[in-house]
């Protein structure tokens, strides 16, 4: 069992079963030990009066004097009984009737209780004690029949059984919301996980119990180690371009030379070209940001309004629709450079391609999911299946969808998305499918292999 509630839910409910299973043999024990000395206290009274009663002759017979003895004693079966033995004669209630209790006799001063079997099946309590009178030992054994005593105190056990029970399970009842109301805090940090996840907040809050608020710590210190480390890796990138861009330029110029031959001239300009589309291409895969929490989330209704009026400076005859198939103007746990270079790249080769129109579709209610379409020319199915072969160079098998869909597909892949091509029924031109799931956190430590 993995659950903490579930954990503390079974632990208290065994120990409370513990408790209160004690409890109730404690009582039980109780009740049968008081319910036993009271009986006890009236037979030794019993036992009192019938000594004082006894009479023995020289020759050890007892007898009993005129005195007054319970009635009780004298019913038959009425659950009370005694047994008088001297040294020579024995005398017995007339509640016995033809019943005799077997009872071993004791030496004098020697007294003992326990229980035995009477008659119609009756549980007796018996108190057996020996005595010194007129140098003769006398036996003194008095009964009291349990079986009326034994049903109530069932009833009892029965009774409180039921009440510790429903004890029992209001306390759970209690306690379980205890545990509710004590792991909120940690219901609250889930959320908190979720907003992070999606890109509504920068950091987790650490107003937490003690007993979390070093896990919320190291997650901030994670967070803060990893944006620094990403910016640290995107300056450097942009030193990087800026310290090659000088040799490339140098080696451009050396190629412009007039005592080169054509041949060498033309070979020197294709290195350089490659040069500096793999160049392009490694600085691009190198700036993303990958999937997972980041304090510079895509905002779809902010965002894209930038890059379309880019679009529409460059391409002012292109009318371009945006529908926002939800509402929601909260950002997503997506790295805005990351989306603004892919969907840039997608919706520029829509627009170098259409007539007249562009239409985007926009869906953030799981992940995001963008549907781009245009009017142009479209795609022949060999085409359509080159675009969406892993491992091709898009840049040299299909005109214009150059480099710009390879880093599309490289950034999809990141983020572990799906990209897919097809043909537009509406507009009959490309239909180009870009869906990037949500709360995506797998290891992103491998960075996907680029095509060359």
């Amino acid at each position: 069992m993995n659950s903490l509630r579930g954990r503390l839910s079974v632990r208290l409910l065994v120990s409370l079963i513990a408790v209160f299973g004690l409890q109730w043999l404690a009582v039980s024990y109780s009740i049968h030990q008081v319910t036993e000395n009271y009986v006890i206290s009236r037979l030794e009274h019993d036992a009192d009066g019938l000594l004082a009663a006894i009479a023995l002759s020289p020759e050890g017979k007892a007898e009993l004097a005129n005195v007054a003895i319970s009635s009780i004693y004298h019913v038959p079966y009425s659950g009370h009984y005694y047994l008088i033995t001297g040294t020579t004669s024995s005398i017995a209630s007339r509640s016995l009737w033809d019943q005799e209790l077997q009872i071993e006799p004791l030496s004098a001063g020697e007294r003992r209780r326990f229980r035995a079997a009477g008659p119609e099946s009756q549980i007796l309590l018996v108190l057996q004690q020996a005595y010194k009178k007129q140098d003769h030992t006398v036996n003194i054994v008095v009964a009291e029949d349990m079986s009326a005593v034994e049903a109530d105190i069932h009833t009892f056990q029965m009774r409180y059984a039921g009440l510790s029970l429903l004890f029992m399970v209001l306390l759970m009842g209690l306690q379980m919301f205890g545990i509710r109301k004590a792991l909120l805090p940690l219901q609250h940090s889930r959320g908190q996980v979720d907003a992070l996840l999606q890109g509504r907040l920068e950091r987790m809050d650490e107003n937490v119990p003690d007993e979390i608020r070093p896990l919320m710590q190291e997650i901030n210190h994670l967070l803060a180690l990893s944006n620094r480390r990403l910016a640290h890796s995107r300056t450097a990138i942009g030193n990087l371009a800026h310290a090659l861009k000088t040799p490339l330029t140098v080696l451009r110029q050396f190629s412009t030379q007039e005592d080169l031959s054509a041949d060498s001239r033309a070979l020197l300009d294709n290195q350089i070209d490659s040069m500096q589309r793999m160049l392009d291409r490694e600085l691009k895969l190198a700036r993303l940001a990958g999937s997972g929490p980041s304090n510079n989330g895509f905002k779809p209704e902010e965002d894209l309004q930038g890059l379309l009026e880019v679009l529409k400076r460059i391409y002012p005859h292109i009318e371009i629709q945006i529908e926002h198939l939800d509402e929601s103007e909260s950002r997503v746990a997506f790295d805005r450079e990351d989306m603004l270079e892919c969907l840039g790249n997608l919706l520029d080769n829509a627009c170098k391609w259409a007539k007249l129109q562009v239409r985007v579709q926009v869906d953030t209610t799981q992940g995001l999911s963008v549907l781009i379409e245009d009017d142009g020319p479209g795609c022949s199915e060999d085409a359509l299946k080159q675009l969406g072969t892993r491992g091709l160079r898009l840049d040299e098998s299909v005109t214009g969808h150059g480099l710009g869909l390879s880093i599309c597909r490289d950034i999809v892949s990141h983020y572990q998305g799906r990209l897919e091509f097809g043909q537009s029924t509406e507009l009959k031109g490309l239909r180009v499918l870009l869906e990037l799931p949500l709360n995506r956190i797998d290891d992103q430590s491998n960075r996907p292999s680029t095509d060359r």
